[in-house]
């Protein structure tokens, strides 16, 4: 999906408003998080940005 580490690495640390500006590095914690993760994943693979 990301064309390579460092921009996936990038995403991770950085505030997402797919995911209520958390970032994806604090979510991966819970079960909860790691679905909402997925599912923003799964719109960006799609081109859905909001």
């Amino acid at each position: 999906m990301f064309e390579d580490a460092d921009i996936a690495r990038e995403w991770l640390h950085c505030e997402a408003p797919a995911l209520s500006d958390s970032r994806p590095v604090d979510l991966l914690g819970t079960s909860k998080g790691r679905q909402s993760i997925r599912e923003a994943l799964g719109k960006i693979e799609c081109g859905e940005f909001s």
